[in-house]
C-alpha cells in the first residue's frame, strides 16, 4: 500500500499541491508495476497484454482524478450549503 513519504510534506504546505505530487508518485508506481521487462521475442508474444495493462493504468488514473475532483466539488457544495443555511437563520 502506498504511503506518502515525509519529503512530500516538506516541499509544500498547500494541501492541493501535496495531493498532486502524491498522485503523480502513485501513477509512476502503478506504471512501473505493469511495465514488463521482456525480451524482444516475448514482447511480440505478449504485446497485447502489455497494451492492455497500459490501458488499465490510464483508466485507473482517470478514475482517481475523477474521485479527487468529486471530493473537492462535494466539499465546496457542503460549505456553500452551510453558508446558505447560516444566512437563512440570521
Amino acid at each position: 500500500m502506498y504511503q506518502a513519504t515525509p519529503h512530500h510534506y516538506q516541499k509544500e504546505k498547500d494541501n492541493s499541491i501535496i495531493e498532486e505530487q502524491d498522485h503523480q508518485y502513485m501513477s509512476a508506481v502503478a506504471e512501473s508495476q505493469v511495465t514488463h521487462q521482456l525480451t524482444a521475442e516475448r514482447k511480440e508474444q505478449y504485446g497485447v497484454w502489455i497494451w492492455t495493462d497500459s490501458v488499465n493504468v490510464l483508466y485507473a488514473q482517470f478514475i482517481s482524478i475523477y474521485l479527487m475532483a468529486t471530493a473537492v466539488h462535494t466539499k465546496r457544495r457542503i460549505v456553500f450549503q452551510r453558508k446558505r443555511s447560516d444566512t437563512k437563520t440570521a
